[in-house]
């Protein structure tokens, strides 16, 4: 269980940070991060990235686009 958590935790940061990086995020990814959000139970490390992710889509440093284009 524990290795799942951990593995879990690792997905979501690895996501963030490839978000991050591309300077892309997709809707369903929008979606996901909301939902995530919502739920709070992020760790802080999460949250800081997911922050980040959110000052990127306000300052309009972040593509939204369509996987199938």
């Amino acid at each position: 269980m524990l290795a799942q958590a951990t593995l879990e935790t690792l997905n979501i940061e690895q996501t963030l940070d490839r978000i991050l990086t591309s300077g892309k995020i997709t809707v369903k990814e929008q979606r996901w991060l909301i939902l995530l959000s919502l739920e709070g139970k992020m760790s802080r490390e999460q949250a800081h990235l997911a922050n980040k992710v959110y000052e990127a889509l306000r300052n309009r440093l972040l593509a939204v686009v369509n996987p199938g284009n």
